[in-house]
């Protein structure tokens, strides 16, 4: 988790399979319902290979954007 000087909130969590479900975000879920406008954003870390919006504000994310920069697969 990141707060900022002004009270915002980025949480991050990590997962060790590939796929993200409605479950897994039960604790960012309540992260954000209890903080409401000061939670910026709940981000799952999976081994999965797609960034994408799960619901408002909870979003999944690759582990390896960690340190991989963004690059076209066919330039890998």
């Amino acid at each position: 988790m990141v707060e900022t000087d002004d009270g915002k909130v980025v949480a991050f969590e990590v997962k060790a399979g590939e796929r993200v479900g409605g479950s897994d975000f039960r604790g960012l879920r309540k992260l954000r319902d209890s903080l409401g406008g000061r939670f910026v954003a709940g981000i799952a870390l999976s081994l999965g290979t797609r960034s994408y919006t799960y619901e408002d504000r909870l979003h999944v994310m690759p582990l390896d954007r960690l340190w991989r920069a963004n690059v076209p697969d066919q330039a890998l």
